[in-house]
């Protein structure tokens, strides 16, 4: 797209402020858009490479020249605005804590994981029928556990709630009225 008319009154995007935002990746994706539209009103890309670091750096304001000085450029790259663009962008730009990650991941699972234990023992010592006159009690949840098992990994929600409201019908609405 060829810019034939520029408008040489077309104002840069305001300083970028680094201490104002919580977050900094929208608020920097948002200003580079800004920059970038103002690049293409301004005809920048025609100018030399040392007038767009100029005009870029002029624009984003004093708080990210401090953060410019930290990324210890060489002279090549210090001419090229989309490298300097670059590392700004991998600056704002959240880092994920792998450790940290790792970690919330296995303890939703091994809540989960838990959860499927105990809702397991629940149906083994208080649905599932348990006779103890005619075998011991460790035989027979045995027995129970084996016939049982596969039916038990994947429950449904209307199971559940079918589960529920047997083992509030037929095991603790007794228990309330005597």
């Amino acid at each position: 797209m060829e810019v034939t008319n520029v408008d040489v009154n077309v104002r840069p995007p305001k300083p970028f402020v680094i201490g104002g935002e919580n977050d900094l990746a929208a608020a920097w994706k948002l200003w580079l858009q800004q920059f970038t539209w103002y690049e293409v009103a301004t005809n920048l890309s025609k100018k030399p490479p040392e007038v767009q670091v100029a005009v870029f750096m002029s624009a984003i304001g004093p708080d990210a020249a401090v953060i410019y000085n930290t990324f210890n450029l060489t002279l090549v790259e210090e001419k090229s605005l989309d490298t300097i663009k670059a590392r700004f962008t991998r600056y704002f730009t959240p880092k994920a804590n792998e450790t940290y990650e790792r970690y919330v991941f296995n303890q939703i699972w091994y809540r989960y994981w838990r959860f499927k234990q105990l809702l397991f023992l629940v149906l083994c010592y208080i649905i599932l029928p348990i006779d103890t006159n005619e075998q011991t009690f460790g035989e027979n949840l045995e027995n129970n556990l084996q016939e049982y098992h596969e039916d038990i990994i994947d429950i449904s929600p209307p199971t559940l709630n079918n589960m529920r409201n047997k083992l509030v019908q037929e095991y603790f609405l007794p228990l309330l009225n005597n």
